[in-house]
């Protein structure tokens, strides 16, 4: 009789253990994969007209689930979203690593202006009937131009003579045409004196301007946001140094040339726009 009850328990306790570990199991479901992984990603164009295209080449090192959707938004500076459009050009269906190829074309009712593009790739895991996909992204900022001359450029300003022997003076600046038209805005016609030594000293502000390029001649002139000449701000005007060949475009390079000079104390310098990009 011993031996009977103990033989029950023992067929009792085997069930009950049984029956813990298929729970365990079901609990414990295997782990999800890891998320694709971008090692590095090129663009083949970041200064592309209205409605150009460029292309977007990443390179995916890992994605153990397999990539299963690959998608591209474009906004603008201020998130708004552009409206251009995209295609993958490259087999990327259920690869583990490989390159995935993009291109993008903008709008061509977008007129110009720099725009971030954000392409995302996505794997496929599913999980008790649910999407628990993972994803990776790049993001990268393309230049739109609408105008000849739109770019970003290198900028450097030699100063002829000033108050303090300033200078040289380096940075960047982009521009861009006012309204897709003939006229670019830059920031400080002085190449950067009026808006750093002279204003440190005398309180000046940058000498906006609005520049134009002779089609015919390549000659460069400029005005003021109103179409006046550039005030020096101590009673005279910046206007092309007369000791100097005229201020020029090179449509061989890019390079926009700008010799100033300020009537009023003699002020004079050199500043070179060199583009960054090629259009």
């Amino acid at each position: 009789m011993k031996n009977l009850i103990y033989i029950l328990m023992i067929v009792a306790a085997s069930q009950l253990l049984s029956s813990c570990v298929d729970d365990y199991q079901d609990i414990q479901e295997p782990p999800l994969l890891d998320a694709p992984a971008i090692f590095s990603f090129t663009v083949s164009d970041e200064t592309v007209p209205t409605g150009g295209s460029t292309t977007i080449t990443l390179s995916v090192v890992d994605a153990p689930a397999g990539l299963a959707e690959v998608t591209l938004t474009d906004v603008d500076q201020f998130g708004v979203g552009v409206g251009g459009s995209f295609s993958v050009t490259s087999a990327f269906a259920g690869i583990t690593e490989g390159d995935v190829v993009v291109e993008y074309t903008a709008p061509s009712d977008f007129s110009q202006g720099i725009i971030t593009l954000i392409v995302t790739v996505t794997d496929s895991q599913i999980r008790n009937g649910e999407d628990v996909s993972k994803s990776a992204s790049i993001e990268t900022d393309v230049l739109i131009t609408c105008a000849p001359l739109d770019n970003n450029y290198a900028v450097n300003t030699v100063i002829g003579f000033d108050d303090f022997d300033s200078g040289p003076y380096n940075f960047s600046e982009l521009l861009l045409a006012v309204d897709c038209g003939d006229n670019y805005f830059v920031e400080d016609i002085s190449g950067g004196l009026w808006s750093n030594d002279y204003n440190e000293e005398y309180g000046t502000s940058a000498r906006n301007a609005l520049i134009t390029v002779d089609e015919d001649t390549n000659v460069v002139t400029w005005t003021n946001m109103d179409g006046m000449p550039v005030s020096d701000q101590f009673g005279g005007t910046i206007i092309q140094d007369p000791d100097q060949p005229d201020s020029n475009y090179d449509p061989a390079t890019g390079v926009i040339t700008i010799y100033w000079f300020a009537t009023e104390f003699g002020e004079n310098g050199v500043t070179t726009y060199t583009p960054t990009s090629v259009n």
